[in-house]
């Protein structure tokens, strides 16, 4: 009888990987497979983000990544260790499935209690997990605050947890292979996807809750073809926010809102885009209280309003997409509150 307090162990104990067989079979014979599998045992899944976009499943097939980066990069015992802590605890401070940049930072904090880890191993643990949720050009600095006594060691964790974490976007179908930092990680992204359905093809054997938190992944996949198109045609990040919410909430306001979007503000345009769209689908006697409301959240997930400070590295792709439907979920939590009062 297989032990379903976790699904990973029990795949990983199977051969029917087809083609990736070999791969696995390689992997558990390795002390990097040892690694990954006493890391499996003592995980404490009671900690983890409840969620089935960053919950237990994302976590196991993240560890199994970072056991396979740590292989294919040569790491020694002790940084493999490590890693596979910074892999089995990186999403324990979210708040939410958004983008959240400041995941990672709460994330660290809950390192020491939830590994026991102390000094130069929680220095270096610390600084991969708060990098791990923000751009590539702010890890350097990142790493310096928490001052390890060899940068360039925790670079490379942290570096390493990224693509980790990376190669599991296949989840969400987002997952470029562009944006991996290692050479063996982008030869792996075939693997990424096997090991995603085989994990689901479990849940479904076992009887787990599969579905996507949030918005089914058409919504989504059909938001990033419209956004992308609206950029192609050097529409705004504000323009093509107010376009996407008509579509969304089905309404018709973005051609009377689009004149008023403010020119020269600093803000963020998805927060300005918000800020219309919402005084215009609501009583305008509540416009006071949901324009704060949306900021405080709005800053709360991204870190700022300005978006000189938020840009990711990567461009507003999808960043815009992510703030569009942050933005919807905003109105659809306005929307439950009434029939509450109601």
């Amino acid at each position: 009888m297989e032990d379903r307090s976790s699904p990973m162990l029990a795949l990983l104990s199977r051969r029917d990987w087809g083609d990736e067989q070999r791969r696995v079979d390689d992997l558990l014979a390795s002390p990097y497979g040892e690694a990954l599998l006493n890391a499996l045992r003592r995980l404490k899944r009671d900690v983890l983000y409840q969620s089935h976009v960053h919950g237990l499943g994302h976590i196991e097939r993240t560890m199994v990544h970072g056991a396979m980066c740590a292989r294919a990069e040569a790491l020694d015992g002790a940084d493999t260790a490590l890693l596979m802590d910074m892999c089995s605890y990186h999403d324990t401070g979210r708040e939410s499935d958004w983008l959240d940049n400041a995941h990672g930072y709460r994330s660290s904090l809950k390192l020491a209690s939830l590994t026991g880890r102390t000094g130069e191993e929680l220095k270096l643990m610390m600084a991969g997990v708060e990098a791990h949720s923000v751009g590539d050009k702010y890890m350097a600095d990142i790493i310096r605050k928490h001052a390890p006594a060899d940068p360039d060691r925790a670079l490379r964790l942290a570096r390493i947890l990224k693509d980790s974490d990376g190669l599991d976007r296949v989840r969400i179908r987002d997952l470029n292979p562009k944006y991996l930092r290692f050479e063996s990680s982008r030869k792996r992204v075939r693997f990424a996807q096997t090991l995603f359905d085989r994990y689901r093809e479990i849940q479904g054997e076992w009887g787990i809750q599969q579905e996507q938190d949030g918005f089914d992944l058409g919504v989504i996949q059909a938001l990033k073809q419209f956004v992308s198109d609206c950029f192609a045609q050097q529409k705004s990040c504000g323009e093509t926010a107010l376009l996407a919410l008509d579509r969304l909430i089905r309404e018709n306001h973005a051609g009377d809102l689009i004149p008023r979007l403010p020119k020269d503000s600093p803000n963020c345009g998805l927060l300005e885009a918000g800020l219309l769209y919402f005084g215009e689908v609501f009583p305008k006697e509540e416009e006071p209280v949901l324009r704060k409301a949306f900021m405080d959240r709005f800053a709360a997930q991204y870190g700022s309003l300005k978006c000189a400070e938020m840009k990711p590295d990567e461009g507003c792709g999808g960043f815009a997409v992510d703030g569009i439907l942050f933005a919807l979920q905003f109105y659809l939590d306005q929307l439950k509150d009434r029939v509450k009062d109601d």
